[in-house]
């Protein structure tokens, strides 16, 4: 029986991807400031340039997914770990999302007939 080739440990692949996911959180925080009618040029600019963030990020991760060691147990068992890391991770962020940069933040009004609840 083969042995799985071992995928080499690369540092600078981690402080690469890091930096990405720190550059997407900043796009989506300067997004309303970089798209005022009045927003300074530099930090439309500093926006623009932090663009290449996204692509960055899943060329990356794609790559070292997409490694045989990754799919060694097969296709639906790597998808199964990839959706159970995901799914809370966009629950808990969408959750601190809505509620501190709208409710703290942006000082918006998050009461349930706001949001669209109908309360009986």
């Amino acid at each position: 029986m083969p042995s799985t080739p071992q995928r080499r440990y690369v540092p600078m692949l981690d402080v690469v991807r890091i930096s990405a996911i720190v550059a997407v959180v900043g796009i989506h925080c300067l997004a309303p400031a970089a798209t005022a009618e009045n927003a300074p040029l530099a930090l439309v600019v500093f926006r623009s340039m932090m663009n290449v963030a996204g692509p960055v990020f899943i060329m990356i991760s794609d790559a070292l997914n997409l490694a045989p060691v990754a799919m060694r147990n097969g296709a639906w068992p790597f998808l199964r770990s990839r959706f159970a890391r995901l799914i809370p991770a966009t629950i808990v962020w969408t959750l601190v999302y809505g509620v501190v940069i709208n409710g703290v933040v942006l000082g918006r009004d998050l009461t349930p007939e706001r949001l669209g609840r109908v309360s009986k």
